[in-house]
């Protein structure tokens, strides 16, 4: 049957109902209206599906969406290409004890699906983004994190924690602390149990540890070790303090200690060694090149020379150019050498002289004009090359030693002359049992001294020797035969070569009248043998108001007897004698005599 009526509004309820509409069957309670072409009117009352759908599922077109909320406010279809879920109002909440996931990739994009938040990747990585650039993602080995990670709580690692090489040769682990300290510590038990392994103070130290003691920290100086700094273990270079001294020793028994430098333009060079044995080399890798204990050796390609400084300036260095060896102050100071407490042994003076001392005491020095020994000497008479004086020493000495059967030698030679036999003067001692000294010019003996005594040209007999030569004076004594006279001054001068005497006399008479012979003293005593065969010989002038003149006659007497020389008043003939003088004057005599 037709439709045969419909209003305005819609279809009346008495106008189409269940028996005007033809359907193949009668329908329960729950049922739907199903188009079935075969069934007579084409429609026919079935069960609704288990669930949405029923068995076989509810199935959408593409681009056909469920829609859910009175506004849509969520759909869900699919585009022909990916299915879609548009949340449009409120958030998207999707709750379950375990939920679940499926896909070999998974993403979560933005609304407009241009920026990547999370990407999972079936057999690969877990991505994690910030504005489209991937900031962390997981690895076979574990996770990698590009730019900076920041931690506001621990950081644990069961595992080691490394910097794996990269195209990135930069690398570094940075810490924001704050003003506090980042460690890293053994956990023993709870926070009092930490033991620190490594410690970085904000703005200050960072502290290495060994079995919680602080061993090693960065200061703003540098660093500070506390205990021992070992290069090479046990057997390598250590370096400690004591508390007083600073050690730096080489552990291993035959080791030496090695400084080394790479010059500009040049390849690393040794400089400096110690060896195990102490010495000490600059510049050579073998010092100590006299093998007897230790030594100090500086070594250079062609000279070596040390230098002392004072204020970063050369005031002296001692400097060898391969031959000759320098010792040089630089400053106008002198130069020494000392011995034991500072004692001075030389001491070379700046524009001056050279001083040699003994047990601390000047004995020797260089003058401008020659050497002077002794120690208060002065500088000499420019012709004075060697001067031996000490004013505070009575008896200064000049020593020659020689062999004792050997000669002893000092020679005196023209400036522009040299070798032996050229000598102009030469002053000689025989030791070998002779005991002589000998005075020569030009090679020839002028005088010799002997144990005899001294000979002359050559001569050593012993009969010709002269062993005794003497000057002197003494007080003549005066007398007459008999009568009287007195005088005023007396004088007396003698000279003694060995036997022979010769002397003066003088004697001013001021009054008397005395008679006979006169007799004047002698220095010596007289004696009758002589080489000549006289007594003596002598002779007498006066000067004074006598008219007459005198003679002496030398008689055999003691040393200054009165009448050791007689003599008489003569006449002016010659021929007759006055024995009895009278008046004043002076009487001037000689007299020579063997003694």
């Amino acid at each position: 049957m037709a439709l045969t009526k419909i209003s305005q509004a819609g279809a009346k309820d008495e106008a189409i109902n269940e028996a005007k509409i033809q359907i193949s069957n009668a329908g329960t309670n729950g049922q739907y209206l199903q188009k079935q072409s075969g069934n007579a009117g084409g429609l026919t009352w079935a069960d609704v599906p288990a669930g949405v759908g029923g068995a076989t599922g509810v199935d959408f077109n593409d681009s056909v969406k469920i829609r859910l909320g009175t506004g849509n406010d969520c759909e869900i279809f699919h585009d022909g290409t990916s299915t879609m879920i548009d949340n449009n109002t409120g958030d998207l909440k999707i709750s379950s004890d375990t939920v679940r996931l499926r896909g070999n990739t998974l993403d979560l994009y933005n609304e407009n699906q241009t920026e990547p938040f999370v990407r999972c990747s079936n057999n690969g990585s877990v991505d994690l983004y910030y504005d489209n650039s991937k900031k962390f993602e997981t690895l076979s080995n574990g996770t990698k994190t590009t730019g900076n990670h920041y931690i506001t709580g621990d950081l644990y690692a069961e595992s080691e924690i490394n910097m794996v090489t990269s195209t990135d040769s930069n690398k570094f682990l940075d810490v924001g602390i704050g003003t506090n300290a980042f460690a890293i510590r053994k956990t023993t038990g709870g926070d009092s149990g930490h033991e620190n392994m490594i410690r970085a103070v904000g703005d200050g130290s960072v502290e290495l540890y060994h079995n919680n003691n602080k061993k090693l920290e960065t200061t703003s100086l540098g660093a500070k070790v506390t205990g021992d700094l070992q290069m090479g273990g046990t057997a390598g270079l250590k370096v400690s303090h004591t508390g007083t001294t600073s050690i730096a020793e080489s552990q291993t028994a035959g080791d030496d200690v090695i400084f080394k430098t790479t010059p500009s333009g040049g390849s690393t060079t040794e400089r400096l060694r110690v060896t195990s044995a102490g010495s000490l080399g600059v510049g050579t890798a073998t010092p100590n090149k006299s093998s007897v204990n230790t030594a100090i050796s500086v070594n250079g390609s062609s000279n070596s020379i040390v230098e002392l400084c004072t204020g970063d300036a050369r005031k002296g260095n001692i400097y060898t150019d391969g031959t000759d060896l320098y010792m040089t102050n630089n400053s106008t100071g002198w130069l020494g050498l000392f011995v034991n407490n500072n004692e001075t042994a030389l001491k070379a003076n700046c524009n001056g002289s050279v001083e040699l001392y003994y047990d601390n005491t000047l004995k020797c020095q260089t003058g401008a004009y020659g050497l002077l020994v002794g120690t208060s000497v002065s500088a000499p008479y420019s012709t004075r090359l060697l001067t031996v004086g000490d004013v505070t020493t009575a008896d200064p000495c000049i020593e020659i030693r020689s062999s004792p059967t050997t000669t002893g030698r000092l020679y005196f030679n023209d400036a522009d002359q040299s070798g032996e036999g050229t000598y102009q003067g030469e002053l000689t001692f025989e030791h070998n049992g002779n005991n002589r000294m000998h005075t020569k010019i030009g090679g020839t003996t002028k005088i010799s001294v002997t144990t005899d005594g001294l000979t002359f040209n050559g001569d050593t007999a012993a009969a010709n020797a002269l062993d005794d030569y003497e000057e002197g004076t003494y007080t003549p004594n005066f007398t007459s035969g008999s009568g009287s006279f007195t005088h005023g001054t007396v004088q007396g001068r003698y000279v003694k070569i060995g036997q022979l005497v010769y002397c003066t006399f003088r004697v001013d008479w001021t009054g008397g009248s005395p008679t006979g012979a006169m007799f004047v003293s002698a220095p010596f005593t007289t004696t009758n043998s002589n080489p000549f065969g006289l007594t003596g010989a002598g002779g007498v002038s006066y000067n004074g108001s006598f008219n007459d003149a005198y003679s002496l006659t030398i008689g055999v007497q003691g040393n200054n007897s009165a009448s050791a020389g007689k003599f008489y008043a003569r006449s002016d003939d010659d021929t007759t004698y006055d024995p009895n003088p009278a008046g004043t004057g002076r009487c001037d005599g000689w007299m020579m005599f063997y003694t």
